[in-house]
């Protein structure tokens, strides 16, 4: 696949549900709910620029604005810039060299960010650039390049490896000079540990878990939007136990953003066979 086709097939399918999941965010921002009070009107018009552009990560001030879980969506869309190159780099080069190399980086860079960066951008080492993220990202390609290529060593981390891990990188955040490795221990750690469950699932909790995750996507943009009012809907029947407030709630928040995938999904593919 060429370039430019990837970067339309990847564009087609983030960024109308983003756009979506931003419009939303502020129709609820200005009904009742008073979802995110400390949002400012005068800010409307450079925020959501700024947001639908993916570029309000830069920016301290609205990093946590309109949505404060699609932040995440602006590092992803610096990421995706890197990946057909860093794609490239593993083929030639190797998975085992390109993510040692990334690994390296992303310590330099939040490195540099926890004892510099940070006074002037608070969010930096959190994600708010590439690089800081970058060990996670392309331990994900490198993953699933063995995985493809059926490597036993990498299909069969061992359990033992990652538990310890794990631990580590909550150790890490305990001193300032080891907390730029933290963040990136505990990701790596955490998908090794999923892995290996997900390999012992039934069959059929499998597939249901393997269809939530093909449209983990729209749960992601629309979970934090549609908090408020799926809490006050259910404070509203009558149920008080806060048990099963709670699981109610993750179970509506899990079908409705399912369902807003699923139906996006299927319109982007009529409007491709149109």
């Amino acid at each position: 696949m060429k370039l430019p086709q990837w970067y339309l097939r990847r564009a087609r399918r983030i960024l109308p549900m983003y756009w979506i999941s931003l419009v939303v965010s502020i129709i609820l921002q200005y009904s009742d709910m008073h979802l995110l009070p400390s949002w400012k009107l005068s800010r409307f018009t450079m925020d959501s620029i700024l947001h639908a552009l993916g570029l309000h990560v830069f920016v301290p001030e609205y990093f946590y604005s309109i949505n404060p879980a699609v932040w995440y969506m602006g590092l992803l869309l610096q990421l995706y810039l890197f990946f057909p190159y860093l794609s490239k780099l593993i083929a030639r080069c190797g998975p085992t060299r390109i993510l040692a190399l990334s690994i390296v980086t992303t310590v330099i860079f939040r490195f540099l960010g926890v004892y510099w960066i940070d006074r002037f951008h608070p969010y930096f080492s959190f994600g708010a650039f590439f690089g800081c993220r970058l060990a996670e990202f392309v331990f994900g390609m490198s993953f699933a390049y063995h995985v493809k290529n059926h490597v036993p060593a990498w299909v069969n981390i061992p359990l033992f490896i990652a538990i310890p891990l794990y631990f580590c990188g909550i150790l890490f955040h305990c001193s300032m000079l080891t907390t730029a490795m933290s963040d990136m221990t505990i990701g790596i750690s955490l998908f090794m540990i999923l892995w290996h469950g997900s390999r012992h699932f039934p069959s059929l909790l499998s597939k249901n878990l393997s269809f939530m995750g093909r449209h983990s996507f729209g749960i992601f943009l629309f979970h934090y939007a549609l908090w408020n009012p799926a809490y006050e809907l259910i404070r509203r029947t009558g149920v008080q136990n806060t048990y099963l407030i709670y699981i109610l709630l993750i179970m509506i928040l899990l079908a409705t953003g399912t369902l807003i995938d699923v139906v996006e999904n299927q319109v982007q593919n009529r409007i491709a066979r149109g």
